[in-house]
């Protein structure tokens, strides 16, 4: 899910970078805003369960390991700021992005250490 809904914000976002100049209300804005409407809560779920399996697995070191939780629990934050206080969306956009960075530094780490595994052990002879 987190995967589908953060592949639905690439096409939103281009469109709003050739759409830059259209107007608030038009047929494209309200069309990249129903899109952009889908797209973050079905990546904020996706991430929030991410997060939480990430956690009941515990095979993440340290503080990264909630990452994902925190960047699914940001998603739902960004519609709140957005309907109560749009004049600092953009900020909130902003703890976003920082938040992906955590998220991208502590899979860097998880994917440094070295995976613990049960030797195979010889059959027992009698």
């Amino acid at each position: 899910l987190a995967m589908a809904g953060m592949a639905l914000l690439v096409p939103a976002e281009l469109g709003y970078v050739f759409a830059a100049n259209a107007a608030e209300g038009s047929a494209i804005d309200n069309a990249l805003g129903g899109v952009f409407g889908v797209a973050v809560p079905v990546a904020g779920i996706g991430l929030i369960l991410t997060g939480v399996a990430v956690l009941r697995a515990g095979r993440w070191p340290g503080p990264g390991r909630y990452a994902p939780l925190v960047c699914g629990v940001l998603a739902f934050a960004l519609i709140a700021v957005q309907v109560a206080r749009p004049s600092i969306f953009l900020w909130a956009i902003a703890m976003w992005n920082l938040a992906f960075i955590w998220f991208g530094l502590a899979l860097r780490q998880a994917a440094g250490q070295p995976q613990v595994t049960a030797a195979p052990q010889p059959a027992e002879v009698r």
